[in-house]
């Protein structure tokens, strides 16, 4: 199998999920990657003096990667991590600004030793402005972005309820592409910035407008919470909930077909989806009654029959896609041994490349599982490498090495 990114070397000090998916995304496509840790394990290992804890969130933002656990405090730990850089094609952190400057990491320091590596930064509130040296985490840019307050819905106290740390994740990714196939074109590397707040801000952008008048769409939550328009919302059924999204003339159609409610179409409240959009409110109370009458598998078997847009929320929906067949069989969901865990289901990659597919190559790292293979690539003898950890320099795992190779995709 031939991989897009299989001659490509990443350097990953992501930490949490911005950063680690990114470099994620990259191994799905066959880069190299090595995920830099300190010694005690990134935030994200629940247990962080155990070498074997990881929780969803890791596995999700670090399969398919090589770790190296490492003291950069030190100065032949940051020796070792600039043979590193200068051999590889990308750098990736989400460090805040001056971190990796200090650490002797930063860009000029890589550019230095490598003039042509791709060095993608993603600082929570970028390098420039008043909060540029203020800590981050994706719910404050939420919040500062205003996301929250929309999410809660009219009326209602702000809500939790979304999370951008993955779509900066991806945009991350884009931006290192971007750049690598500038480099094929020109010999140049380059510096790239990923802003998580400037992210969040795009990602959002439906919220925010100029102009000196409103306009007509607001994407805000109706005060149950259920969904943004009457004919794009969750409704009750005598026995679960059901989840519509009919937009066209067609599945307007459909719908009122479908409830019984054919009368509606003539109603001038709802003869065109701009009225259906303003008149809402008053088409809510009619389908609720609607949808309350039958249960969800009569609106399933009846939506399927008129062809109308619909959807079950599956209250453990995680679980579910992941033991099925069809899932793992199409390399939605990938299959890995673990040392540790054993058989574990992740989903796979997410986009379908004819001639070069994107693989979850194998599970998360151990802490520190591959600090030794890639010490003897860099030239180290097994002498200085047992040296290095003795002194505190680096650490792995004795009892695990290597990678885990994928059982099924």
């Amino acid at each position: 199998m031939v991989f897009a990114l299989e001659d490509i070397k990443v350097v990953d000090f992501g930490q949490f999920v911005a950063g680690p998916v990114a470099a994620r995304l990259m191994a799905d496509l066959g880069a190299k990657v090595i995920k830099v840790e300190p010694l005690e394990g990134e935030s994200l290992r629940p247990q962080r003096n155990s070498l074997d804890a990881f929780t969803k969130t890791f596995q999700q933002g670090n399969a398919g990667k090589r770790a190296i656990a490492i003291d950069l405090r030190t100065e032949e730990g940051v020796s070792i991590i600039q043979k590193l850089i200068a051999t590889s094609d990308v750098v990736s952190n989400n460090f805040r600004p001056g971190v990796a400057d200090r650490l002797g990491v930063g860009y000029e320091d890589a550019k230095r030793l490598n003039p042509k590596i791709i060095y993608c930064s993603a600082p929570g509130y970028g390098s420039i402005g008043p909060r540029w040296d203020k800590p981050g985490f994706e719910p404050l840019y939420s919040a500062f972005c205003g996301v929250h307050r929309n999410s809660g819905g009219h009326g209602n106290p702000p809500s939790r309820a979304t999370s951008f740390d993955q779509y900066c994740g991806l945009m991350g990714a884009n931006a290192i592409l971007m750049a690598l196939y500038h480099r094929d074109m020109t010999g140049l590397g380059q510096h790239i910035e990923v802003a998580q707040l400037a992210q969040v801000l795009y990602y959002t952008s439906e919220v925010y407008f100029t102009g000196d008048e409103k306009m007509p769409w607001d994407p805000t939550l109706d005060p149950e919470q259920s969904g943004y328009h009457a004919l794009s919302r969750l409704y009750e059924t005598s026995d679960d909930w059901i989840c519509i999204c009919c937009w066209s003339q067609k599945e307007w159609e459909a719908l009122t077909n479908a409830i019984g409610q054919e009368s509606l179409l003539s109603d001038p409240r709802f003869s065109t989806a701009e009225s259906r959009f303003l008149n809402g409110a008053d088409l809510i109370p009619t389908l609720k009654e609607s949808f309350i009458s039958e249960t969800t598998l009569y609106w399933t078997r009846r939506f399927e029959e008129l062809g109308v847009p619909f959807e079950v929320p599956i209250m453990d929906g995680e679980d579910q896609a992941l033991v099925n067949d069809e899932h793992i069989e199409s390399g939605l969901v990938a299959e890995h041994i673990h040392p540790v865990w054993g058989l574990m289901r992740a989903p796979g990659f997410a986009v379908g490349l004819s001639m070069t597919p994107g693989v979850s190559q194998s599970p998360p790292p151990l802490l520190g599982q591959h600090t030794k293979e890639i010490l003897l690539e860099l030239g180290y003898t097994p002498e200085q490498a047992n040296n290095l950890k003795g002194d505190g320099i680096v650490t792995w795992s004795e009892s695990e090495t290597g990678v885990q190779e994928n059982v099924s995709v």
